[in-house]
């Protein structure tokens, strides 16, 4: 099998590199035919209008013609794949695949509508901005014969937004790189223990529950927050610390490099999630999850329908309700205070991480999806808008609840 990752996509994204890891680790031959328009612009959270936007769009224009050229001179390949930031990618690479009889598979890894108006509210939703957004990922999905998702509730929660008969779409978890986020063992036992969380700070990781959590705590000398990141919420949630007396229990870092992170999560005894309450949180698992279970922390993150798809409270992480800082807190005390139920929950944590996250896992599903999508059984037509054909794996739900038992099934 040979794949061809087409566009402009984002390669500072984990998402890239696991999925063509595992693809190649599947046996399938992967050739880029990419132009960069981001260059170092790795950090986008302070990103505010579209003047910010236009020297990437510029560029994007520029390498077009580059683009076209290069994909007409490869040889025959089995499909196409678009990954993130591609929407606008996939609109052109339909015209082009279509000529060479190849289906187009697009990777969103999230919908520009919900991630700009939604999740990071830099703009309203009835601007004229927010439709000219809705309308690129409309056309975007129209163009593309199947879809990759991270859950289903993300997929069917990208759909909903879009607003338009949605392509097929299989769900393949966005995963971690274990060369990089080694396993090591939880530090000792030791006078102060660490609870860490990276990441951007906006809306969407819910960094003003970390902060609360860290109050609750402050009379608790044994355990510190270390918070690293930067973004739009970064001085709310500075000033949040403040106005709680809770600075002195974090420790403010700016942003660490990739290859950094495995090392901060080493020293961690525990490691958070994100716990915001929009929609798009409900939908996701983020890349940290997935890191922090590759080196075997415990995880505390947001009990939602994402994280139910794929995990078991209380047995390969701990799941607390949305915006919930005294379930937060409560969760962050147990851990700390039951080293037994701390060292199964990263035991079973990196476990499942071997058998679901590990780039070869992904890249079976990815190869799966694209045999499905080459063997005309999903091309034949479209699905209901949301009609995700290829789940991996579901887990028992439950409501959210203030709880951190030991039981598989969470109850």
């Amino acid at each position: 099998m040979h794949v061809v990752f087409y566009g402009t996509y984002d390669t500072h994204r984990p998402r890239l590199r696991v999925l063509k890891r595992g693809l190649v680790q599947s046996g399938v031959v992967v050739t880029e035919c990419h132009a960069s328009v981001w260059g170092e612009l790795e950090d986008r959270s302070h990103l505010r209008g579209a003047h910010s936007y236009l020297l990437p769009g510029l560029r994007w224009c520029a390498a077009l013609p580059r683009l076209r050229r290069l994909y007409r001179s490869l040889p025959s390949h089995d499909a196409v794949i678009v990954p993130y930031l591609g929407q606008a990618d996939a609109v052109v690479a339909s015209l082009l695949v279509r000529k060479r009889g190849v289906p187009l598979i697009f990777d969103p890894y999230v919908s520009l509508y919900g991630t700009f108006i939604g999740d990071r509210r830099l703009a309203e939703a009835r601007s004229p901005v927010a439709h000219a957004l809705r309308m690129l990922d409309a056309a975007a999905f129209r163009a593309a014969d199947a879809v990759l998702v991270d859950t289903r509730p993300h997929g069917e929660l990208m759909a909903a937004q879009v607003g338009v008969s949605f392509p097929p779409s299989f769900v393949v978890p966005v995963g971690a790189e274990p060369d990089i986020f080694v396993p090591q063992p939880l530090p000792g036992p030791a006078p102060v223990r660490t609870v860490l969380f990276y990441g951007w700070m906006i809306p969407l990781h819910g960094v003003e529950t970390i902060v609360r959590a860290a109050a609750e705590l402050r009379s608790e000398e044994s355990v510190r927050f270390v918070l690293i990141g930067t973004g739009q919420d970064h001085a709310k949630a500075r000033a949040l610390a403040q106005e709680l007396d809770a600075d002195g229990k974090i420790e403010w870092r700016d942003r660490v490099p990739y290859g950094g992170l495995p090392a901060e999560i080493a020293r961690a005894d525990v490691c958070l999630g994100i716990f915001g309450t929009s929609r798009k949180a409900q939908a996701v698992v983020p890349n940290k999850v997935f890191q922090a279970l590759a080196v075997g922390r415990p995880v505390i993150t947001a009990d939602t329908p994402g994280m139910r798809e794929w995990f078991r409270d209380g047995t390969d992480c701990l799941l607390v309700p949305p915006g919930d800082h005294r379930c937060l807190s409560e969760a962050v005390r147990r851990l700390l205070r039951e080293r037994s139920f701390q060292e199964q929950l990263a035991q079973n944590g990196h476990r499942l991480f071997l058998e679901m996250f590990h780039p070869a896992v992904i890249g079976a599903l990815a190869r799966e999806a694209i045999n499905s999508v080459s063997g005309s059984r999903v091309r034949s037509g479209r699905t209901d808008a949301g009609g995700v054909i290829l789940p991996l794996r579901r887990n028992a739900t439950g409501d959210p609840r203030c709880t951190t038992n030991t039981t598989s099934d969470g109850a």
